[in-house]
């Protein structure tokens, strides 16, 4: 997911433990769509993509 966001022009910042909470939410199916969405959104800064 964050290489596609990446390609896609959307960085990610965040720490190591913001970056578990989520990957164990969904390795436990705990984390739906919409709180992902969300994460990302909380994290997220768009990048100038190369063309």
């Amino acid at each position: 997911m964050l290489v596609f966001l990446e390609l896609n022009g959307i960085k990610l910042y965040f720490s190591q433990p913001e970056l578990i909470e989520p990957g164990m939410g969904i390795a436990e199916g705990r984390t739906d769509s919409e709180k992902i969405k969300k994460w990302i959104i909380e994290h997220k800064k768009y990048l100038a993509l190369k063309v």
